[in-house]
């Protein structure tokens, strides 16, 4: 290999940075061919280390890159700091209690039609001074303005200033009558972040429904805590009002082609699959003989006399997809909302979590019950060997079936624990260094056989066996596979976070923190799409070790 990466990038400087990944990427092309029966195991094991080493640049760049952005966000900071020291007395003047027969006005909203899509994207945690924005603020009386953005603190505070604005008096009465009020409130907000290009509007024509479909299936888009103030109560003791981090994220959520629905649902339809279309006998084919016999009918592969035939266009079926409704409601108590906010918005942040880990597992489940099952042999020997081999035979079948694009890439999305599997395998085998298997090279075997692979939890997941049991890779796996944009996913564009006051909460001095839903469904625009199963077992026994059949099964 001719370009030499270090051990560390940490010492270089950006020019040199620069010029070692234009140096990796030159060499990379020189020896990267489509061909794959053309490149040998040296070319193969190059082709890795130069992409483990672009990796590492890739990575030290966004490193640095994220330190300017930190650096360039502390000195905003400081001059928000400046503008506030001069307010802040006549903040507290603002934050005073209103009078208890004061009537609370509702805070005015703002449309969600009327909001840019991208201030609802979630910023990128930069490090502990810049935490990443999660929501933004919908109403009046928060603190904040109308549309500022909040990380999980802020929504903990606007939530808090929320509730501090409250006349209990009126629902107290209500409840002592056996009457109802209930006054909601919106105070944040999340977005699908869906872009412009791909809104289905409710005055959206036919043409531009078509291209918001197509729009969210390009290719071409695809990529190849906070401060909180502790202090004692009169404790002897400070105390420490952080809750442990937060452990759960978003990562290992399905990515599919997103387009927005205004309403209840979208009708689509497939079109023609070429399959169909291969297999039809209405094409025209004769000799000379068969041209004085009058043998133009085709029948049974057969010409008979008759006329030359037709290949008629088989009429549009049009599949009517509606959105489902999922959502959350948390209640929690008044009295710890106001003396322990953190400790709310903590959870509130893992409730989310969860919530969107639920719907990833619902729209996989969803998209593994459309698809074609295919099991493979079963009592393959290893990991590596029965899955590629699985991989290689349906992608061929996939592509000779449609007639694809040589170069175009099928998608497959795998459990997220397969690469431990794969790990698992190849560390035991005999007479080789396979200790240190990459992540990137997993991903190299797949793209090597034209194939975008994708990791996911909340389907096949190991979390269900206890961590006492949890002791051995499971037998079989599991993955999907299908042509980019045959599954599209609906989404109803803005997700509002509500608080709720109740007077029947109020009796038992609850109130609900927040209640949301959104509607989503998962759409099949395209023919194929196959769930396919084959038999792992992660003991590194390989062909030389044991007698396998030429199916990978063990004689």
């Amino acid at each position: 290999m001719k370009t030499q990466f270090p051990e560390t990038f940490s010492a270089l400087s950006l020019e040199e940075l620069q010029t070692l990944l234009t140096e990796g990427l030159a060499e990379f092309d020189s020896l990267y061919s489509t061909d794959f029966a053309t490149l040998d195991d040296k070319t193969v094991d190059t082709l890795t280390s130069l992409t483990d080493g672009l990796q590492g640049v890739k990575d030290e760049l966004a490193t640095r890159e994220a330190r300017t952005a930190s650096l360039a966000a502390m000195g905003a900071k400081k001059e928000e700091f400046a503008k506030v020291s001069g307010t802040f007395e006549a903040e507290l003047d603002e934050e005073a209690p209103a009078a208890e027969d004061e009537e609370e006005e509702e805070a005015p909203m703002t449309a969600a039609s009327d909001r840019d899509p991208a201030a609802l994207a979630v910023a990128p945690t930069v490090d502990d001074e810049t935490p990443p924005q999660v929501a933004y603020a919908t109403g009046e009386g928060l603190g904040v303005s109308i549309d500022a953005p909040l990380d999980w603190a802020g929504v903990g505070k606007a939530l808090d200033k929320r509730l501090s604005g409250y006349n209990v008096t009126p629902y107290q009465n209500a409840a002592a009558s056996k009457r109802t009020l209930r006054q909601v409130q919106s105070f944040a907000a999340f977005g699908n972040n869906v872009p412009e290009a791909q809104m289905i509007r409710a005055d959206s024509s036919r043409g531009a429904v078509r291209r918001a479909i197509d729009a969210s299936r390009d290719q071409t888009k695809l990529e190849g805590g906070s401060l909180i103030a502790s202090g004692g109560w009169g404790a002897p003791s400070p105390i420490d009002y952080t809750p442990f981090r937060k452990l759960s994220c978003r990562d290992g959520l399905a990515s599919f082609p997103t387009i927005g629905v205004e309403h209840g649902g979208l009708q689509i339809t497939r079109g023609t699959n070429f399959s169909d279309v291969y297999a039809s006998n209405d094409f025209i084919a004769f000799d000379e003989q068969q041209d004085e016999d009058g043998e133009y009918e085709i029948g049974s592969g057969e010409n008979t006399v008759g006329s030359k035939p037709v290949y008629r266009i088989t009429p549009a079926e049009w599949i009517d997809y509606r959105l489902q409704v999922d959502g959350i409601h948390i209640q929690a108590g008044i009295l710890e909302s106001r003396g322990y906010p953190e400790g709310i918005s903590s959870e509130v942040a893992q409730v989310l979590d969860a919530h969107a880990h639920k719907l990833n597992g619902k729209a996989i489940s969803a998209v593994a019950a459309g698809s074609d099952e295919i099991t493979m042999t079963a009592g393959q020997l290893g990991t590596a060997a029965p899955v590629l081999t699985a991989v290689e035979l349906q992608v061929l079948h996939y592509r000779d079936t449609h007639r694809m694009c040589f170069d175009e890439t099928l998608e497959a999305k795998f459990p997220v624990w397969i690469k431990g599997a794969f790990r698992a395998d190849l560390a035991r085998r005999m007479g080789v260094d396979l200790l240190d298997v990459s992540d990137s090279r997993i991903d190299q075997w797949f793209a090597l056989r034209g194939v975008s692979l994708e990791y996911v939890y909340d389907w096949q997941t190991v979390a269900s066996t206890a961590k006492a049991s949890f002791k051995a890779f499971p037998t079989t796996v599991s993955f999907l596979l299908y042509a980019a944009g045959t599954w599209v996913k609906g989404v109803s564009e803005v997700i509002s976070l509500d608080t709720m006051y109740d007077s029947t909460l109020l009796g038992t001095n609850d109130y609900t923190v927040l209640f949301t839903e959104e509607g989503w469904f998962v759409a099949k625009a395209g023919h194929d799409s196959r769930l396919i199963t084959t038999s792992i077992s992660s003991t590194g026994v390989t062909n030389i070790g044991d007698e396998i059949a030429n199916s990978g099964a063990a004689i």
